[in-house]
């Protein structure tokens, strides 16, 4: 994918891609990949409309993907 110029990688998540699972918090806000391959996860709890929520944190998550084959699974 091309933006403004620069080559930046896109990836499709949907079932028919996933190759495993994880139980975390709801209200996942954002993913990233870092530039050492791991994905870091955001979530919405910084908002009032959240303040007396059960699974509040103030953390991301850093992930270790698996490895899938070559062209992915």
């Amino acid at each position: 994918m091309d933006v403004a110029g620069h080559s930046i990688p896109a990836y499709v998540l949907d079932s028919q891609r996933q190759v495993g699972n994880i139980t975390a918090m709801p209200m996942t806000e954002g993913l990233c990949l870092s530039r050492e391959g791991k994905i870091l996860v955001l979530f919405e709890s910084g908002s009032s409309r959240y303040s007396d929520g059960k699974y509040r944190t103030d953390h991301v998550w850093e992930l270790t993907p698996a490895a899938t084959p070559q062209g992915g699974a």
